[in-house]
């Protein structure tokens, strides 16, 4: 049996490795409404998701109280390397930039829409990956009730601060100049 999509995120898929385990893997997408002068920066936006939510996941294994409310990390995978993937998106995924995690069973919820007592449940743990795991931008999450290990499981809770800035600079121009690269802290994939 090959490995199939079971989640389409607006950065990511979720491939079910059959193991217990899933693989959220960015895929290769235009961040702009102009042609694609250089991938490369594209792919750079795209990377900098995954490093912001790759070393989150990485730190707050050190929080192993707050490690609970999220899935188990198993690490980092490349998702063009893996085999027999059923359904690859049109443009592939980016090289490196994939996160294998425990399978949560059952339907995400975003935090918006639930209820008041467990929402405001959630919201505290949220503050807590903020400011104890420094996860950025935590308020896109999502959970699972019930959760794996606690009452609820969270997922998308780490993204990106200065994704909007990166947006408008490269819809404006086109491409980074290397000092906004810099800047920033995005990085070209090494040949």
């Amino acid at each position: 049996m090959g490995i199939s999509r079971i989640a389409h995120g607006a950065y990511a898929d979720v491939l079910d490795m059959k193991d217990g385990t899933v693989v959220k893997a960015y895929r290769r997408q235009t961040f702009t409404t102009r042609p694609v002068e250089d991938w490369r920066d594209h792919d750079a936006i795209t990377r900098a998701f995954f490093e912001a939510e790759t070393k989150t996941y990485e730190r707050i294994q050190r929080h192993t109280e707050l490690a609970l409310f999220t899935p188990e990390f198993h690490g980092r995978i490349d998702p063009c390397g893996l085999q027999d993937l059923i359904d690859a998106p049109e443009l592939g995924y980016v090289r490196n930039c994939g996160i294998r995690l425990e399978r949560i069973a059952g339907e995400d919820i975003k935090v918006a829409h639930l209820e008041p007592l467990m929402q405001a449940e959630v919201e505290r743990v949220l503050w807590r990956l903020r400011d104890e795991v420094a996860a950025g931008n935590v308020w896109d999450a999502s959970c699972f009730i019930p959760g794996s290990r606690e009452r609820f499981t969270l997922i998308d809770f780490a993204t990106l601060n200065m994704f909007v800035d990166c947006l408008e600079q490269l819809e404006r121009d086109g491409r980074f100049s290397k000092q906004q690269m810099e800047q920033w802290g995005l990085r070209h994939e090494a040949s």
